[in-house]
């Protein structure tokens, strides 16, 4: 029972490092030593030869398609080489390689960009959003006729900016980090180890609940709902908050500013879509407001029951009990 028990506090653990795993399955470690030894392999995302005959006929959407991969592409070979470490290189591929990497002997560590159907396994192009659907990026090991997951990061659904693609990296490379550090200690007492565990779940939920108290929250200006007034958004989030354009939090991303938190809508299973917290600093969530499902189209917008589920999380025994401990 402990060790079932401690398997969940490092699943526990493991979702709150990286947005995309919210499920409390039972843990396997990643092949840490595998992707620190191995270049890491980018696979750009190709044109989708079906998306291209649905929009034959409509020029405009036509153009906006191709422009946005080839945006996307260059993003990851811009952004790749820079921000990935825990590999001795960083190479790029088409996606279309990856069913021989799949078949190939031996496993390969790959990359790419991921857009899917919420419930489905069918992978999708860059198409307009219709019901629930999930992006990310996927670091996965294919080789010997199979294809092994390691870990993921979400991406938003809208347009992906580059602090979308920064934070990403950061989040799977804390979770590799963090993997190799379980997994140096499994010889130690589990008695020890769940107490490590839980002490570890207790110290983030605090330090979660301080950044969101003494950091300032960037909101997008056109992500707050107009009905809003300033004195609105101070009752309701009571911690320091400002209202800015795209180009103040692509900076503090990039730059890392630990003086600020952030506000992005993310969509990473159909029960958990909705605005998260992150740290510019280091890409933590630190809160969220989810909904299950969004509309077709909807606009993201962040109002009062947002701005109120993000300042419980201020209460570190709010953050605390989301990480599963008291």
């Amino acid at each position: 029972m402990r060790n079932l028990l401690l398997l969940f506090l490092v699943c526990l653990l493991q979702a709150a490092t990286a947005r995309a795993q919210y499920g409390f399955g039972i843990y396997q470690y990643k092949s840490v030593e595998l992707i620190s030894q191995q270049p890491l392999v980018v696979l750009l995302t190709e044109e989708d030869p079906k998306e291209l005959r649905q929009l034959a006929d409509k020029p405009e959407e036509l153009a906006h398609y191709k422009a946005y991969i080839a945006y996307l592409n260059t993003q990851l070979q811009q952004l790749a080489p820079q921000l990935w470490k825990f590999s001795p290189s960083v190479e790029f591929k088409t996606k279309s390689a990856l069913p021989a990497l799949q078949a190939a002997k031996g496993r390969t560590v790959v990359l790419y960009y991921q857009k899917r159907k919420v419930g489905t396994s069918r992978a999708s192009g860059l198409g307009p959003i219709g019901g629930t659907w999930s992006a990310s990026l996927q670091l996965s090991s294919p080789g010997d006729g199979d294809e092994h997951t390691e870990s993921n990061a979400s991406l938003p659904l809208d347009a992906i900016y580059p602090s979308d693609i920064i934070v990403a990296f950061r989040q799977l490379q804390q979770a590799l980090r963090r993997d190799t550090k379980l997994k140096a200690e499994l010889n130690r007492d589990r008695k020890e180890r769940l107490q490590e565990a839980r002490a570890m779940l207790r110290a983030e939920g605090d330090a979660n609940a301080e950044a969101i108290r003494t950091k300032t929250l960037l909101v997008l200006q056109d992500d707050m709902d107009k009905h809003l007034t300033e004195a609105d958004m101070k009752q309701l989030y009571p911690f320091p908050l400002q209202l800015v354009p795209r180009a103040t939090i692509e900076e503090a991303v990039r730059t890392g500013d630990a003086r600020y938190n952030y506000a992005r809508w993310q969509a990473a299973s159909a029960a958990s879509v909705g605005p998260e917290i992150i740290d510019a600093a280091d890409g933590r969530v630190l809160g969220y407001s989810y909904e299950g499902g969004v509309s077709n189209g909807g606009r993201a917008i962040i109002g009062k029951r947002e701005l109120k589920d993000f300042a419980a999380y201020a209460d570190a025994k709010v953050s605390r009990r989301h990480l599963g401990v008291n």
